[in-house]
């Protein structure tokens, strides 16, 4: 880079600010300083970062070589990332026979920290909250398509073993729990070769692989929802095809006959679109999103919930904006459904929108419910 050049693009540019602006301020007595190892971390993820602050793509190992660290520093060095509420959350990466292959994890910036001085933008979080007693909303897709495949898998093998069918499947058998699943998430394959839906999702630990592929789901609504804001249009057929690939890649599916891909990326293209019409539907109802989409710059990213196995009641929707008002800069907002109608096919409405207070002053249970933190006090190795 020429010496009287600037960065081009707001993460570049903040990463060069992270690199090199002299933190006085932190100097004070009683507040921690970010070290230069910090920094050279911190400045590395926000390079392959994009405009939400979520990070694809770059393994631990790859953070260990260029700050040159051991594991052990590494570990150190995310922990007070963490610590100091630079970096919202981390996920692992993963190995899977069935789906994913050998995957990286995934890390959630906060670019809208207040030492950043709004470089990257001002943040804003919505929250929807469904009703729990509705069908539809009792689980994340990611955690039903895994429990729906250990169904079907428990039923094929008591229906071998001959001992009968479970109580708690009331009499189907393992092909009914099939057919359901494959009408469930429009998986029904165009070949008669293709693999079984239920046959993508029988990786183990399977809460793991659950919160893995719900955190993809996450991923492709809010590109989904990115491109609705940039071009006015969230199912352009120029779109789909990228999408598609950017799905087979992440789901290790690049080995697999093409017959053999359709269920599960009809499972995962399914689960993503109704992720981002809940999104939409959330940031439709409430008057801040309004008012930052009427203006070019807003993105959006959709957060994983670190609370797999609870029932995903609630959907975390992070909004960076250079424009947010500054009433509204860092707070975080709750909006509840209300459901009316015949119960079998409700409508959905809203409540207003409830200020939660500043997103740094929730309590650390909230935050970890909402995924806007990690739980813990130090990040697992690998």
């Amino acid at each position: 880079m020429a010496a009287n050049s600037e960065p081009v693009g707001p993460m570049a540019k903040l990463s060069l600010h992270v690199l090199t602006h002299d933190d006085g301020e932190a100097r004070k007595k009683g507040k921690k300083r970010l070290s230069p190892c910090n920094r050279l971390v911190l400045a590395g993820l926000l390079l392959r970062s994009d405009e939400a602050g979520a990070v694809y793509g770059v393994g631990a190992s790859d953070l260990r070589r260029i700050a040159e660290l051991s594991d052990d520093g590494l570990v150190s060095q995310l922990s007070k990332l963490r610590k100091l509420g630079y970096l919202r959350m981390r996920m692992g990466g993963l190995t899977g026979r069935h789906l994913f292959g050998r995957s990286t994890g995934v890390y959630f910036l906060n670019v809208g920290h207040p030492d950043f001085g709004g470089i990257a933008g001002h943040s804003y979080v919505l929250v929807r909250r469904d009703s729990w007693f509705e069908s539809h909303t009792r689980h994340q897709a990611g955690m039903a398509l895994y429990l729906a495949s250990r169904t079907i898998q428990q039923r094929a093998k008591s229906e071998k073993s001959g001992r009968g069918r479970p109580a708690f499947l009331s009499g189907r058998s393992a092909e009914d729990l099939e057919r359901e699943m494959a009408n469930m998430w429009k998986a029904d394959p165009m070949s008669r070769n293709a693999k079984p839906l239920h046959d993508f999702f029988r990786d183990e630990p399977f809460a793991q692989f659950a919160a893995y592929l719900q955190m993809l789901v996450c991923r492709y609504a809010s590109l989904i929802i990115n491109t609705c804001l940039r071009e006015g249009c969230c199912d352009s057929q120029s779109r789909q095809g990228p999408l598609q690939t950017q799905m087979v890649s992440d789901l290790g599916l690049g080995s697999e006959p093409e017959g053999d891909l359709e269920p599960v990326v009809n499972a995962v293209r399914k689960a993503s679109i109704q992720q981002a019409v809940k999104a939409w539907e959330a940031l439709c109802h409430d008057e801040v999103p309004r008012g930052l989409a009427a203006r070019s710059g807003l993105s959006c990213a959709i957060l994983p919930s670190t609370d797999i196995n609870g029932s995903g009641l609630d959907m975390s929707i992070l909004l960076y904006a250079p424009w947010v008002p500054e009433n509204s800069r860092g707070r975080c907002s709750l909006l509840s459904t209300e459901f009316y109608g015949p119960s079998a096919r409700p409508s959905v409405g809203f409540g207003p929108a409830l200020d939660q207070g500043d997103e740094r002053h929730l309590s650390d249970e909230m935050a970890f419910e909402w995924g806007l933190r990690s739980p813990g006090k130090r990040y697992p190795k690998g």
